[in-house]
């Protein structure tokens, strides 16, 4: 069975924001672990029916996505200044969206209660920024953006 080359990408993580990607990846991490067990229990319970090969298709990719994201952190495991990060292109984007979440989670908590510290809303706002550009820079279908009709629905 041939296997297809992934397009591959790189980004600068900015040293600033190292903790934000390794926090995104961590939580990536996580999830995925859950999922491959998740994926796993579910292709033992269906083992002898006919869907055999959809749950082993969802485990070995719940298993690419884990592995992933480990070669993706391993890259950043030591790292102290600006770092380029290579991998997948898809990947990548997949851990830039994951960082834009956590950097959510992060402008909310600081939007709670007033006075608002506005200087770490604008440093949290350029993060998030960051974010949102190279993921789309490196996977353009991000970029989606809802119509008028999309919108309401």
């Amino acid at each position: 069975m041939a296997t297809m080359e992934k397009e591959q990408a790189a980004v600068t993580i900015p040293a600033a924001y190292l903790e934000d990607v390794r926090s995104a990846l961590a939580a990536e991490l996580k999830m995925d672990g859950g999922a491959l067990s998740a994926d796993q229990a579910e292709l033992v319970a269906a083992v002898g029916a006919r869907d055999t090969e959809f749950h082993r298709g969802d485990r070995d990719g719940a298993l690419d996505s884990l592995s992933q994201d480990v070669r993706l952190l391993e890259q950043l495991c030591n790292a102290t200044g600006d770092t380029k990060l290579t991998g997948e292109a898809g990947s990548l984007a997949h851990t830039l969206e994951a960082t834009v979440r956590v950097l959510c989670g992060r402008l909310k908590g600081v939007c709670q209660y007033g006075p608002l510290p506005m200087g770490d809303v604008i440093e949290l706002s350029s993060r998030l920024r960051w974010g949102a550009d190279e993921a789309i820079r490196i996977y353009p279908e991000l970029d989606h953006r809802p119509s008028d009709d999309e919108a309401v629905a």
